[in-house]
């Protein structure tokens, strides 16, 4: 018999790896536009005070800069959710086997864990203070 490509199972280490590479560069991008934003605004503030250069056209670098910074943190937070259930995924598979986990699933961790999204109960112990807080909500005399 012949083995299509495709048919095996994709290797969770390599698929982590790969979403980790992505996430870091996505983290970088939106971290470079917002720094950009910063120098287009700080150019054109030296434009408008000294008069010289095209300011209305620095105006349009700066709009699209900016424009590109809700898109790119959307992007980051999208796949950063993605990776954090892979995290969990994978946590969950390794738990029955050595738990010892790899590489990736460390950098992954790591990851999450830079950008507010915590891998270790941070979810359960949300969870937990929302619960807190709806209960504390209540009127006198109200039920849940």
């Amino acid at each position: 018999p012949v083995k299509m490509a495709g048919t095996s199972k994709p290797d969770p280490e390599r698929q982590l790896m790969i979403k980790v590479k992505a996430c870091q560069r996505l983290a970088k991008e939106a971290l470079y536009y917002k720094k950009e934003a910063q120098d287009n605004e700080a150019k054109l503030s030296a434009m408008k005070s000294s008069g010289e250069g095209n300011a209305k056209q620095q105006e349009q670098v700066l709009e699209e800069t900016l424009s590109m910074i809700p898109h790119s943190e959307a992007l980051l937070k999208k796949n950063l959710e993605e990776l954090a259930a892979m995290v969990e995924q994978q946590a969950e598979e390794e738990a029955g086997a050595d738990g010892a986990g790899g590489e990736w699933l460390g950098a992954a961790k790591k990851l999450l864990e830079e950008n507010g999204m915590g891998t270790d109960g941070g979810d359960d112990a949300g969870k937990a203070e929302e619960e807190t807080t709806k209960v504390d909500d209540l009127e006198d005399g109200e039920t849940f």
